[in-house]
């Protein structure tokens, strides 16, 4: 979900559109067990930054 993007404020508009499009129509679904993931993984990338070596 936050991928490091060289063009800062540049987006997809046609995923925008399409994810839009899924979730007006309700076939858009979230995979809790992903998000809840990758939280953990950026929250250990970050700890591990702030850490002294």
């Amino acid at each position: 979900m936050l991928e490091s993007n060289s063009d800062e404020g540049s987006f997809d508009l046609a995923k925008v559109q399409r994810i839009s499009q899924a979730i007006a129509q309700g076939k858009f679904t979230v995979n809790a067990e992903n998000i809840a993931d990758k939280l953990i993984s950026n929250a250990q990338e970050l700890v591990s930054r702030a850490t002294p070596h």
